[in-house]
């Protein structure tokens, strides 16, 4: 049986490069027919091994990515620990780096701020880093070229938990209602929004998002791992101390 398997597989390979092949004289258009036939039959009486190897071929390959991920991830906490490229609120210092890709209108990002308050209070050798990452429509780049702004006086935290917190639309009146509320000089939020310098920064987030395979908000970074969905206090006060503890 195996010597079976490696034959169809061996000829499952000539079929995939067999128009190379063919244009170099290796393969008659008869033999590439019996070749797709062979292959055919091979499924159609062998339907459970080609189920069995494309699922071993998808866990292989989401280890693979996973494991890519993890890496990335390693790199991006030790960038993190070393600069202060993105806003971020606790700890500049901090030990761990807990990194959260958002958007301010997912509802989910909603929840996971009280989680993020506590954590800042409760730990303070913590460092979270906020990564705008805004897929929800128009209104979520607005509020996130606002946020980013308002990094410019000081004001990012202050300002990001107000926005999350709103429950109306996040109109570009509204964000300036929060700022004024906040204590931001609004003329200067104003100017400072249109800084090309904030949009490069979120196409940026978004190439960082897809290399770490962060598709939906909210995904948390925490050292070498990868968090994709909303998480509570409880889940990332302990992933931390597990990482401690190591």
């Amino acid at each position: 049986m195996k010597k079976f398997i490696a034959t169809a597989s061996a000829i499952i390979a000539a079929t995939f490069f067999a128009p190379a092949a063919h244009a170099e004289g290796s393969f008659s258009e008869d033999q590439i027919k019996d070749i797709n036939s062979i292959i055919a039959e091979y499924i159609k009486e062998n339907p459970d091994a080609i189920i069995t190897a494309l699922e071993n071929f998808r866990v292989t390959e989401l280890a693979r990515v996973e494991e890519e991920s993890q890496e990335k991830a390693k790199n991006l906490s030790k960038s993190l620990k070393e600069n202060n490229t993105y806003p971020y609120a606790g700890n500049k210092d901090g030990d761990i780096i807990v990194a959260e890709f958002f958007d301010y209108n997912c509802g989910y990002c909603k929840r996971a701020l009280e989680g993020v308050q506590k954590l800042i209070k409760a730990d303070d050798q913590i460092k979270v880093v906020f990564i705008e990452l805004p897929i929800l429509g128009e209104a979520s780049g607005v509020a996130a070229k606002w946020s980013l702004a308002a990094e410019k006086q000081g004001k990012y935290f202050e300002y990001h938990q107000a926005i999350m917190n709103h429950r109306g639309q996040k109109t570009e009146d509204e964000l300036l209602k929060l700022a004024e509320v906040t204590g931001l000089d609004v003329d200067k939020l104003k100017k400072d929004v249109q800084d090309e310098d904030i949009q490069k920064q979120l196409d940026e987030n978004r190439e960082l998002a897809q290399s770490l395979g962060v598709s939906g908000t909210p995904g948390f970074i925490i050292e070498d791992q990868v968090v994709r969905g909303y998480v509570p206090y409880e889940t990332l006060a302990k992933m931390i101390k597990d990482i401690r503890a190591k």
